[in-house]
């Protein structure tokens, strides 16, 4: 029964841990602007394979003329505002505000309709795509930072282990804290996808972010403190950053495991 406490305890701590990483991954989102970038980056690939080969050559044998690919992205994007996400329903409206769109609209109903639903697939498209691909890069993103963390905070599994080996009562109240860390885990989870789907406008999108900044940045401390306060073993002994003696107890080796 004990043992299964400390299988737990041990699960909750790396739940704990886990969602530290998710916020520092969030923070640097934020900061760099991440999401909006790869939507731009996503509309400009769309633009290349699906306008330029496709729609422009059919048109440029009519003699029209459409506006290049940064004036294409500007004008797509010009009404998402801080906003990462642009569904399908929402860019072909734009899409009709554009050049290509407008010639597009002066040909024959049915041939619009056969067009419109084309564009509309491919863009889902290379949406699935852009998606797969920025979750593939926040997965290694969220693996580095982890382990960024981990030598920051001395966050050492043996460590936290033999401790709630020899700690009983630890064990149970840290064991005792698996909804609770569960909750906070999924209350995280929905606020990055709030995050992502956030749409702001130009007027605010600065101070919206810096608002999310900050208040990103006071739960990551909020966590590390409440893990303090729970007992777990983190940080370096002495107060310091970096002390070599906590290594030398286990040995290098088993240290970097």
């Amino acid at each position: 029964m004990y043992a299964l406490q400390i299988a737990i305890a041990l699960a909750v701590s790396m739940l704990i841990f886990s969602t530290l990483a998710t916020m520092v991954v969030e923070i640097f989102y934020k900061v760099s602007h991440l999401r909006q970038f790869g939507l731009k980056k996503m509309l400009e690939a769309f633009y290349e394979t699906e306008v330029k080969q496709r729609l422009q050559v059919m048109l440029a044998r009519e003699g029209a003329s459409v506006e290049k690919m940064p004036e294409f992205v500007e004008k797509v994007t010009s009404m998402t505002g801080d906003s990462s996400t642009l569904s399908t329903i929402e860019f072909i409206r734009r899409l009709a505000d554009t050049e290509i769109g407008k010639r597009l609209a002066q040909r024959a109903d049915s041939e619009v309709d056969d067009l419109i639903d084309d564009i509309t697939d491919r863009y889902e498209d290379y949406g699935r795509k852009a998606s797969q691909i920025f979750r593939r890069y926040s997965q290694i993103g969220n693996v580095l930072v982890s382990v960024i963390i981990a030598l920051c905070l001395n966050l050492n599994a043996v460590t936290i282990f033999r401790t709630f080996q020899n700690n009983r009562e630890l064990t149970q109240a840290i064991a005792g804290q698996a909804e609770q860390a569960m909750g906070a885990y999924q209350v995280q989870a929905a606020l990055l996808k709030a995050s992502a789907q956030k749409d702001a406008s130009k007027n605010t999108a600065m101070d919206s972010d810096i608002e999310d900044l900050q208040g990103s940045v006071r739960e990551f401390r909020k966590a590390v403190d409440e893990a303090k306060e729970l007992g777990l073993p983190i940080g370096w002994s002495g107060d310091k950053f970096f002390n070599s003696e906590d290594i030398k107890k286990m040995g290098w080796i088993v240290w970097i495991l």
